[in-house]
């Protein structure tokens, strides 16, 4: 009898190693948190626009003394035309500078204009300009481009401060962090995988094969011999899903944990502008570590119990294993 598509889909789901996928994947994700942190610490890589906040807020010092200065000179030209500053302070200076230099600007303008139009008139009538108007004029122009030029500068500075004070907003938003975060999840999960894997074999290593597995309160427990079709079998399948992926997911997360723990205050120091405790951080994550090592073993105890149970009953006729296959 042909099997439905439905029918297929379940079976490749039944077979399907999900479990084993969640408990690499979720340990390599919280894994690249930590390292994408390090790696924004030693190079020029941005994790969140909020990494950027101490260089925004330098960068915004210097645009503001920079406005302030470039404002500041329009009085000196102003005082060179004749109309100085009262002002003392930089910054009552630069503002001062900044109202009398475009009302001085606009009274330019206006003169410039007229002599451009006196001039364009005599021209087309076939007559000079006065020596005294032409000076006049041509002194009028002068101080118009001098002042006109130095505004310029002033407002492009004004542009980049204002440009330097959304980058701090966006910074400093939550909202904007989590969307730049999610707009480079595909690399950041795509990283995840290699290192889940990775992860979860040196964990398994370090903590199974080398820890767990030798203990005297496992050796006590594992006498009988677990054949291959106890392992093939839906029984030995319900005990992994059940305890054994859970214990995967506990110790898969004590790098993650540690890392973060260890990094991410020297990260929140130089990156984010936060006084983050080191030392208290630091006991916090050796301690949520052994947590995870402590019910990593108690979880893999009662693997290793049920699945001796498991051989047993088998052993004894007591039950029938099922293919896991089928």
């Amino acid at each position: 009898m042909a099997l439905t598509m439905t029918e297929v889909f379940q079976k490749i789901l039944d077979n399907a190693n999900i479990g084993k996928a969640v408990t690499d994947v979720g340990p390599g994700f919280a894994l690249s948190i930590p390292l994408l942190m390090t790696l924004s610490l030693v190079s020029d890589v941005s994790v969140l626009p909020a990494d950027r906040l101490r260089e925004i807020r330098t960068d915004l010092t210097a645009a503001q003394a920079e406005l302030s200065t470039r404002k500041a000179a329009l009085c000196n030209i102003l005082g060179e035309q004749g109309e100085p500053c009262q002002s003392q302070s930089t910054r009552e200076r630069a503002e001062e500078g900044w109202v009398k230099g475009r009302r001085r600007i606009a009274q330019l303008s206006v003169t410039a204009d007229a002599y451009r139009e006196q001039a364009r008139a005599l021209a087309k009538a076939g007559k000079p300009v006065g020596d005294k108007e032409k000076a006049e004029g041509e002194a009028g122009l002068r101080q118009l481009e001098l002042l006109a030029a130095q505004k310029e500068l002033s407002e492009e500075s004004a542009a980049r401060l204002a440009t330097l004070n959304n980058r701090e907003t966006d910074a400093r938003s939550l909202e904007f962090n989590m969307v730049s975060f999610a707009n480079q999840i595909s690399i950041v999960i795509a990283f995840s995988v290699v290192l889940g894997v990775l992860v979860s074999q040196i964990t398994h290593l370090l903590l199974v094969d080398l820890l767990f597995a030798k203990s005297r309160a496992i050796k006590l427990i594992a006498k009988l011999p677990i054949t291959i079709a106890q392992l093939l079998s839906k029984q030995d399948d319900e005990l992994v899903k059940n305890y054994y992926r859970y214990m995967e997911g506990a110790i898969n997360m004590v790098l993650p944990v540690l890392l973060t723990g260890h990094v991410f205050p020297r990260y929140a120091a130089q990156k984010l502008a936060l006084s983050v405790s080191a030392v208290p951080l630091a006991i916090a994550s050796w301690g949520v570590a052994v947590l995870l090592i402590l019910v990593g073993f108690i979880t893999y105890k009662s693997f290793i119990s049920k699945r001796q149970s498991l051989a047993d009953d088998v052993a004894n006729g007591r039950i029938v294993l099922i293919p896991r296959v089928s």
